[in-house]
């Protein structure tokens, strides 16, 4: 689509999906422009894509797709499937090259000295990892479609379709499992099997041994759109010890999370005899598995990018006296330039900062409107829906319970260390800073995602009533709102 269509279209429709972040315009960038490409290479692929920093929300963005549009492209995904059953493993698979030729190089520079880089240096090191990133995000934001759009979540309406009374939770809850370990979990089998070393009084040679290699290998695992300091090797010694020290059975918790992935694909294989499932939906269950893995690795690759270029964004910054938070705000290919020797217009740069900025993405390019351009040509309204009063909010239930209790909205990760035991949790969608808020949580309750979402994932593995795909609870919900959570019937009701 070009920029007058798009503008065309914002004007004329109020559906839209949004997500919303805490970070800099630096690394959302990169994202949205690997979905950027993807929108040029695949026509499952969304045809467009937008984000919005209002200048009262500063280091806060809006990113948009059209909600028919994602309808559309996830028909168009189930469809490819039903038909030809090889169509999600080459998709797959070739996301996959992708996936490992970014993690081999990244894993070549993440310990690299970076204040030892020459401005030619940096170039060269930065733009292929951007560059890898970017391809590989042209597959891994294909995955969004399959996020829910409405207030029933289509995977589970797909297997209750088939198997109608059948489909109980439990079936459900069966059917949609992880089938692959999540960069999370594998980043906690890490932790545990560091504190089991040290429960069984191992040399110290041996220990340090893992901590390092752990270091080495998640350095990144804390970082997101806004916060980008490594985990340390010190950090991982004291998590450890702490768990070593607070938990008798780490050995069986270390067992239990190695082989979950093998006994949900076992369980779902049983139900599928035992209900004489569909070739259709075992086509179905196959994407939706291989899809929710992309999206998990993808995220990943956003830590692993971000870490190196805000650190080096940081450092350059420091180097030539810029302002150390208008850094983030300059754009990849500004930023290229300038390791060229081509200067900065920071001008540019201070009104993305102070007026706010509306970029468009489609077919592997970007167009920024500024605060004069967005004020004459775009009906920013249409974005928002208008809300009203709400005292009941509709989404897909992830895992069963039902409970009362107090709000904590939560915006980024910097307010996660202000959230109380027994709160209810309320995001626009959980990353894995989330999970340390996720386990004090009396239940979690997100604006996106669907069954195979992070949030619910995380939640039944920690038996956490949840409600996903409510699409506004962050933007009806306020801090201290007694509400109920019924995640038997996927309504959240506010008492007061």
């Amino acid at each position: 689509m070009t920029k007058e269509e798009i503008i065309a279209q914002i004007n004329t429709s109020t559906e839209w999906f949004p997500k919303s972040y805490a970070g800099y315009l630096f690394g959302i960038h990169i994202q949205a422009m690997g979905l950027s490409l993807g929108s040029k290479r695949f026509p499952y692929a969304q045809s467009f894509g937008l984000v919005y920093q209002n200048k009262t929300a500063r280091d806060s963005w809006d990113w948009f797709w059209s909600t028919s549009e994602m309808q559309d492209k996830r028909n168009l995904l189930l469809d490819a499937a039903i038909v030809d059953r090889s169509f999600a493993p080459v998709f797959f698979s070739e996301w996959e090259k992708r996936y490992r030729a970014f993690t081999e190089y990244f894993n070549t520079i993440g310990d690299v000295c970076l204040e030892e880089l020459s401005p030619e240096q940096f170039q060269y090191l930065l733009k292929h990892l951007y560059e890898l990133e970017v391809e590989q995000a042209s597959y891994g934001y294909v995955v969004d479609a399959f996020l829910t759009t409405g207030t029933d979540d289509w995977l589970q309406q797909i297997i209750i379709g088939e198997l109608g009374e059948r489909a109980t939770h439990e079936v459900i809850t069966t059917f949609t499992a992880s089938v692959f370990s999540s960069f999370v979990s594998d980043f906690e089998m890490v932790i545990l099997r560091i504190a089991l070393a040290i429960q069984k009084h191992e040399t110290e040679e041996s220990i340090a041994s893992l901590v390092r290699s752990a270091e080495r290998n998640y350095f990144w695992v804390r970082t997101n759109y806004l916060d980008y300091k490594r985990v340390s090797a010190s950090d991982i010694r004291l998590e450890a010890t702490k768990l070593a020290e607070s938990s008798p059975d780490v050995e069986d918790i270390l067992h239990a999370k190695q082989g979950m992935p093998n006994a949900h694909r076992k369980a779902k294989e049983v139900l599928c005899k035992t209900f004489g499932v569909s070739e259709r939906l075992k086509n179905v269950l196959r994407i939706a598995e291989l899809f929710s893995h992309i999206q998990d690795r993808r995220k990943e690759c956003v830590l692993r990018t971000n870490t190196i270029f805000y650190e080096s964004l940081a450092l350059i910054a420091q180097r030539n006296n810029f302002d150390s938070k208008l850094i983030f705000y300059t754009l990849p290919e500004e930023f290229f330039a300038f390791l060229k020797g081509i200067p900065i217009d920071w001008n540019l740069v201070s009104r993305r900062y102070t007026e706010g900025i509306l970029i468009l993405y489609a077919k592997a390019d970007s167009y920024p409107l500024y605060a004069d351009e967005i004020n004459s040509k775009i009906k920013v309204d249409h974005l928002f829906p208008k809300l009203g009063a709400v005292v009941e909010l509709h989404g897909s239930s992830a895992f069963r319970g039902k409970v009362t209790g107090i709000v904590r909205v939560l915006r980024n990760t910097k307010e996660i260390a202000e959230f109380k035991e027994g709160e209810i949790l309320v995001a626009n969608q959980t990353t894995p800073e989330f999970v340390v808020a996720m386990k004090k949580a009396a239940a979690v309750v997100t604006d996106q995602g669907g069954v195979t979402a992070h949030a619910a994932i995380i939640s039944r593995e920690l038996k956490v009533p949840c409600i996903v795909g409510t699409k506004n609870a962050t933007r009806i919900l306020k801090t201290g709102d007694m509400v109920e959570v019924d995640a038997e019937k996927g309504v959240v009701t506010i008492l007061k």
